[in-house]
């Protein structure tokens, strides 16, 4: 036999796709190895390794291991059976196994572009990004123009997260592939996270002119409309992401979320039930930058079930981060100042950013030092001015990695880490999945556990959190005496006078409100309300204007409301303005499932009253919590039919002229309130709920029992801070 010959013609096979008959020609050169003499040999040790690639290329990698594992017993010193053994093993999931088998075929030609792509890719499946981007900048040194390298070197940028470097990445990609579907569609996702959503739709538009099936194209086209408010065009696009990849759990997810923006309740509890029963595998699947567990408060589950995807999404960012450097973090100190960081990308005109407005401010120096670290933009307003000056440290981590942020954070030898951001928008949970500081607290921005072993605690209070809920938290609760959400610091007044007539609202007559996001509301509430204004005459019901206004529109005249009675905000005006508009009201009704938390204190703060009726979880619950603080508890109904009953007989009380036409109502019910407004004024003045000075001494007395049970070494356990 030929050897050298029939590998040649065995090899012009397999490149030509014949796999059996090149497969039959590399097997006649090893079956004829014996025969062969010593020269021939390097043939044989060459079928046996092609024969291996092939193995791989007919789906059985376990072969293919064995096959080339035999070629490399033979010559352990060609870097091309190294590169493929590691593709075998990375296809059997054996990725610390191929990691080193690319490792050693770079060792062995450092310029075998192969082994340095295929090890950098690796890592960046194994959540590894900061790794992988310098492998991929190796692998671009010798294949410049590359552009899979360069559209993977942007992927590896955007996650940790490098969002300018990620552009320059990938608008390389399409410069050398200008029909590089994928690459587009990555570019106008970063395009959009650096809040550019034009250059953005142009990227996905470009995406999907080249491969118009192309689920991440779509998926990033429905986050750019909703960040537009286009919720109709995003619930089209996530729709057709599903046509296309009906297993991708994050366009599902966020389909849901999109539609419960527009109060579009049809199948709810299909939809529900659907949300539900996603398991970890599903959650395994999603895209960085899904909305996660969140969706999962938005449709009211039960808090056993929001623990349950809690749980399995945390098991996700901690598969993410599980190949990151694992440095331990330093031991609790002992000392008398704790070194407090607060961790969030809402230290901005948000609602987080409004309520923790000059409260870095109150912290006593001698107990604590304030350590702000800011993952979000620079909006350059005041609540982000206030957080740099009121704090002792104020780091600016929004381009950093998620490991180099961990590192800073563990750095700075921060005892306590307060995560003022959970699961929501823009939240970067691998940061405290590797734990970077001995102690981790989940407070304010996120009203539901985080699952896993992210945090450590929580911090709520009895109302919020009442003993019954204690196993819906995968973190130990601590509990404040007073509402767990401080209220605002003072609120300038706004210098213009504004009317009913200016807002589009009636005179003379009951205006209830709801400025909670549209969200928030689901059919059960709605009707609930409907049937408030069936039973008091005249009645109007002031809501947020935005994408929701038909479906409610619809909704009221389904239960036989003038659709007419529903008032909707119009625009949008500055935030003290947005305080002030509440005095046109006469009473605040609050949601169910999902309760007002930062829009509670712009009513109690405009000195509106609000009725609510608390949900079955800590998400439904925030408002209640305000109104104990506030020692106004007959405001908190026990069930939705004492709710609608208290909201009629609180109109009869406003409007005395409503008195007689609602006799059976006021017949019926229990509830006597008059002079809310004045009640609410003097509960203010009175309880603790506006005295920012004392819910910080209560913060700060947490962190020391906190410091304290870490200290010991013992187990946590509940922790009650008394008066």
């Amino acid at each position: 036999m030929d050897a050298s010959a029939e590998l040649k013609s065995a090899l012009a096979l397999h490149r030509a796709g014949e796999l059996d008959k090149a497969a039959a020609g590399y097997r006649r050169i090893i079956d004829a190895a014996q025969n062969l003499g010593e020269k021939n040999q390097t043939e044989v040790t060459e079928a046996t390794h092609l024969l291996g690639v092939l193995a791989l290329q007919q789906g059985n990698p376990g072969k293919a291991v064995e096959l080339i594992g035999q070629a490399i017993s033979r010559n352990d010193h060609d870097a091309r059976y190294h590169n493929n053994l590691g593709n075998a093993q990375l296809a059997l999931g054996r990725i610390e196994a191929a990691l080193a088998s690319f490792w050693r075929a770079g060792e062995l030609d450092p310029d075998l572009f192969d082994a340095h792509f295929n090890r950098a890719t690796a890592l960046l499946q194994t959540h590894r990004p900061s790794e992988a981007t310098d492998v991929f900048r190796r692998a671009l040194e010798l294949q410049p123009r590359n552009a899979d390298a360069w559209c993977n070197l942007g992927s590896a940028l955007r996650a940790q997260p490098q969002l300018l470097a990620a552009r320059e990445a990938f608008e390389e990609a399409v410069r050398w592939r200008p029909g590089f579907a994928a690459a587009h569609a990555n570019l106008g996702a970063v395009w959009r996270e650096l809040g550019d959503l034009s250059r953005a739709e142009a990227s996905l538009r470009e995406a999907l002119r080249h491969d118009s099936k192309l689920g991440e194209a779509h998926i990033n086209l429905g986050d750019l409309f909703v960040e537009a408010h286009d919720y109709g065009r995003a619930i089209a696009a996530y729709t057709e992401t599903l046509e296309h990849k009906p297993a991708l759990a994050t366009a599902r997810t966020k389909l849901i979320a999109t539609r419960l923006m527009l109060c579009d309740w049809s199948n709810l509890d299909a939809l529900r039930n659907r949300f539900e029963k996603l398991d970890a595998g599903a959650l395994s699947a999603s895209l960085p930058g899904s909305n996660g567990p969140f969706a999962s408060l938005m449709l009211g589950l039960p808090a056993h079930s929001q623990r349950d995807l809690a749980d399995c999404w945390a098991a996700e960012i901690g598969r993410r981060t599980v190949a990151y450097p694992r440095r331990e973090s330093a031991a609790l100190s002992v000392r008398d100042t704790l070194r407090v960081g607060y961790l969030s990308d809402d230290f901005r005109d948000h609602p987080v950013g409004h309520i923790m407005h000059g409260l870095f401010a109150l912290h006593d120096p001698t107990q604590v030092t304030v350590h702000v670290y800011s993952t979000g933009h620079d909006d350059g307003s005041v609540y982000r001015q206030s957080a740099e000056r009121d704090s002792d440290q104020f780091r600016d981590i929004a381009q950093a990695s998620h490991a180099e942020a961990a590192d800073l954070i563990r750095t700075d030898g921060i005892d306590i880490l307060v995560n003022l951001q959970g699961h929501t928008a823009g939240a970067r949970g691998e940061i405290v999945a590797q734990h970077p500081a001995p102690v981790q607290v989940s407070w304010l921005g996120y009203p539901a556990t985080m699952g896993g072993s992210l945090m450590d605690y929580l911090i709520c209070d009895p109302v919020a959190a009442p003993p019954e809920s204690d196993t819906c938290f995968a973190e130990t609760l601590v509990m404040l005496p007073h509402c767990y959400i401080p209220a605002y610091a003072d609120i300038e007044p706004n210098s213009s006078e504004t009317s009913r007539d200016d807002q589009g609202l009636p005179d003379g007559v009951p205006v209830f409100c709801c400025f909670n996001a549209s969200h928030k509301i689901d059919p059960t509430i709605f009707e609930r309300w409907m049937k408030i204004l069936l039973r008091v005459p005249n009645a109007v019901l002031w809501l947020r204007g935005g994408p929701a206004e038909a479906a409610l529109k619809e909704a009221a005249k389904l239960a036989g409301v003038d659709a007419g009675r529903l008032v909707f905000t119009q625009g949008r005006i500055d935030r003290a303005a947005h305080i002030a508009r509440h005095r046109l009201a006469d009473l605040f009704l609050d949601t169910h499932h999902y309760s007002a938390h930062a829009t509670a204190l712009d009513a109690l703060t405009a000195g509106l009253s609000i009725l609510t009726c608390p949900g079955p979880s800590l998400a439904g619950r925030a408002t209640a919590s305000m109104l104990t603080t506030l020692g106004l508890e007959d405001l908190i109904a026990a069930n939705l039919e004492t709710y609608e009953d208290k909201a009629v007989q609180l109109a009869a009380d406003r409007f005395t002229g409503l008195k007689t036409r609602l006799a059976e109502a006021s017949r019926t019910s229990h509830f006597r309130f008059t002079g809310l407004k004045t009640r609410l004024a003097e509960a203010s003045r009175t309880s603790h709920f506006h005295d920012r000075e004392q819910f910080v001494q209560h913060l700060e007395a947490a962190f020391r029992m906190m410091a304290g049970q870490a200290q010991s070494g013992q187990p946590r356990s509940r922790i009650e801070v008394s008066l």
